[in-house]
């Protein structure tokens, strides 16, 4: 009902009718309809990848060159250098050997993560797959030259592997000693099933002095 009621603005409509027309001019001017269009969008950060890995120098032409910051430095003005996409950023900047060895390396974080969040799913925990869900977008294909998008990257990928250790997937470095005593927790009134199972209940109280605890 909330959702209906907020489609009934004026602020909502005006953004989707910017939004429509937009993808609707692009269509017309390449020629394609919407769906094609926000297909080839959708693909055009690979595709580009592979079509300048044959165009770039061995040792590209620098780290920084195609992101906004190094054109700032270089020409005084924020503007892309080589190419938008971060395939082909990558590819140019870092040349075809360095650049697709570091997308390999990308491409395996991303599949070792998904991995794990799968067999988290089996363990019955399924908080790192809803996290992970939201981050390997731009884990594989997001433009880490702004800042905005590597940080959430890089938070909540963090948040879906801290997510695991509750599992035993994730080893916990910080263990404690099983003889280290252990401070007696309170109960906390509404904590989740998960939250539960995170903490673990409160340690029960051993008898002191040999009394038989009632």
């Amino acid at each position: 009902m909330l959702g209906f009621i907020v489609t009934r603005t004026p602020i909502f409509k005006e953004g989707a009718n910017v939004l429509s027309t937009r993808f609707a001019e692009v269509a017309e001017a390449t020629e394609q309809s919407i769906p094609q269009d926000l297909i080839s969008r959708m693909l055009s950060t690979f595709g580009d990848g592979l079509f300048v890995i044959n165009k770039a120098p061995f040792l590209g032409y620098g780290l920084g060159v195609g992101t906004n910051a190094g054109a700032k430095l270089l020409l005084g003005q924020a503007t892309f250098l080589l190419m938008e996409g971060e395939w082909p950023r990558i590819i140019l900047e870092s040349g075809p050997l360095l650049g697709a060895a570091y997308l390999i390396w990308r491409l395996s974080v991303v599949g070792r993560v998904l991995w794990l969040s799968i067999r988290s799913i089996i363990s019955g925990n399924l908080l790192p797959m809803l996290l992970f869900s939201s981050s390997i977008l731009p884990m594989m294909s997001g433009q880490f030259g702004q800042p905005t998008i590597l940080g959430f990257a890089v938070f909540v990928t963090g948040l879906a592997v801290a997510a695991m250790q509750g599992d035993g997937i994730v080893p916990v470095s910080s263990e404690r000693p099983p003889d280290a005593p252990r401070r007696a927790m309170k109960p906390v009134r509404g904590r989740s099933a998960y939250a539960e199972r995170l903490h673990g209940p409160p340690p029960t109280p051993q008898p002191e002095n040999g009394s038989v605890a009632r």
